[in-house]
C-alpha cells in the first residue's frame, strides 16, 4: 500500500465524518449558511478533500496533496473565521439552549483539529520530497 495515499485518504474520511455530524447540527440549528458560503462549503470543503483523495492513488499524488492542502488550509480559514472570530448564529460562542449545542461545538472543534493536523502532514509532505516535484530533471 502506498503509506502517503492511506495517510491522506484517512485524513479526508476523518474530515467528511466530523462534517456530516457538523451538517447535522447545523440543520438541527437551522443555521444556514449565505449563498457564497454554500459555493465554499460544496466546493472547497466537500468536493476538493473528495476529489484529492482518489487522486492520492494515482502517478499524480504530489497534486492530491496540493489540492487536499490547499483545501484543508481553506476550510481551516473559513472555519475559525465563522466559529470563533465573528459574531453570529454560526459562533460557537453564541449562547445556544437544544440538545445540539453541544455537538455543534464539539464538530467545530473537532472539525479545525482534522484540518490542523492535515495542514500539517501535507506540509510535512512537501517538506520532506523538498522541491523536487518542481524542479525538472536533468536528462
Amino acid at each position: 500500500m502506498k503509506p502517503v495515499a492511506l495517510r491522506g485518504t484517512l485524513i479526508v474520511l476523518a474530515h467528511m465524518i466530523v462534517l456530516l455530524g457538523h451538517g447535522m447540527a447545523h440543520s438541527h440549528l437551522r443555521i444556514e449558511p449565505s449563498p457564497w458560503q454554500r459555493a465554499f462549503i460544496l466546493v472547497v470543503i466537500f468536493a476538493a478533500p473528495g476529489i484529492a483523495a482518489p487522486v492520492l492513488w494515482t502517478p499524480w499524488q504530489k497534486s492530491g496533496v496540493v489540492l487536499l492542502g490547499l483545501s484543508l488550509a481553506g476550510s481551516l480559514v473559513f472555519g475559525l473565521y465563522y466559529h470563533f472570530l465573528a459574531a453570529g448564529v454560526d459562533s460557537v460562542f453564541n449562547p445556544i439552549h437544544t440538545r445540539w449545542d453541544v455537538g455543534f461545538r464539539l464538530t467545530a472543534g473537532l472539525l479545525a483539529l482534522v484540518e490542523i493536523t492535515g495542514c500539517a502532514w501535507c506540509s510535512g509532505f512537501w517538506q520532506s520530497i523538498g522541491n523536487s516535484g518542481f524542479t525538472k530533471k536533468k536528462s
